[in-house]
């Protein structure tokens, strides 16, 4: 085994160092709770929705299932978007995606989704009926409250987990956010592992204060099967979850799925769907093939 040389050391002490002084520092900045927020576009045309959310990954358009939740409804929908690309900026609410619309501003990627539905006449309720926007509700709740739950993290783009926590932050973080799964291959490896290194105790804190965390690796994993399962069977042999065409929920179901299938590493949660539950599969595969024929232009370089 071949030893560090002292350069290399040094490198990594003061990176240490200084990732353990930045890092509170950083949070501290980047959370929300803002009353008020700029408008960052000044000459916005109307009605054409400026996306603001983090650049391009090499793997896939955004490392963010919200944003790509976003993204993929906007296409869907035919809305015309702009998409602005940022490390830094915020919404109100402390979080990305976000966006501008008329001069004015939305956050939260759901909400963002009702309010963009009701201004331009996409809303599900007119085609649902009451017990479909039930079901597509409970779905939608249980991906994103129970699959992925709520917890709210700054660092870079994580933003809400569950057993995608532990199957694909805790397991992989060191690769998840290097520079060549990010898009930033001229961030140095060693630099991502030290950050990887101060970041994981955070989730691993916040994964075990909400339950997940407490249980064993068999319990974690037959947890997160319960939960594919119970998508699988409602969405049954429909090409989407509620039937023919997709609908609100089958974005949420992407945006999360996508995100971590397409990463260029191997991750439990990728051998489970793509061994066990093949509907779960052909639904993200179909998604992507009609509203993203164009994906690898939409790639970092």
């Amino acid at each position: 085994m071949e030893l560090p040389t002292i350069q290399q050391t040094l490198f990594v002490l003061f990176t240490s160092y200084l990732m353990k002084w930045l890092m509170p520092k950083l949070m501290a900045l980047l959370k929300g709770d803002k009353k008020t927020v700029e408008i960052h576009e000044k000459e916005w045309k109307k009605d054409v929705v400026y996306l603001y959310q983090f650049p391009r990954s090499t793997h896939m358009p955004s490392m963010s299932p919200f944003s790509l939740k976003l993204e993929t409804w906007l296409c869907a929908n035919d809305i015309k978007y702009e998409v602005r690309p940022t490390w830094t900026q915020r919404s109100s609410k402390g979080q990305i995606p976000f966006i501008e619309l008329n001069g004015e501003h939305f956050a939260d990627s759901q909400l963002i989704i009702n309010m963009l539905s009701r201004k331009f006449d996409k809303e599900d309720t007119k085609i649902l009926t009451q017990s479909q926007m039930g079901t597509a509700r409970a779905v939608d709740r249980l991906i994103e409250g129970s699959f992925v739950k709520q917890v709210h993290f700054s660092f870079t783009l994580l933003h809400r987990f569950d057993a995608i926590v532990a199957f694909k932050y805790l397991d992989h973080l060191p690769d998840l956010i290097s520079g060549e799964t990010m898009g930033l291959k001229w961030v140095p490896r060693v630099v991502t592992d030290v950050a990887a290194m101060f970041a994981k105790p955070a989730f691993a804190k916040k994964l075990y204060a909400q339950g997940f965390g407490r249980l064993t690796r068999e319990e974690q994993i037959e947890q997160a099967r319960l939960d594919l399962q119970a998508i699988a069977d409602v969405m049954g042999k429909n090409k989407f979850i509620l039937g023919d065409e997709p609908h609100a929920v089958d974005f949420t179901l992407f945006g999360h799925f996508a995100t971590f299938y397409y990463l260029p590493f191997d991750v439990v949660l990728k051998r489970m769907v793509r061994d066990e539950f093949p509907s779960l599969l052909d639904h993200m595969e179909r998604m992507k093939e009609r509203f993203w024929p164009d994906w690898n232009k939409h790639l970092a370089a």
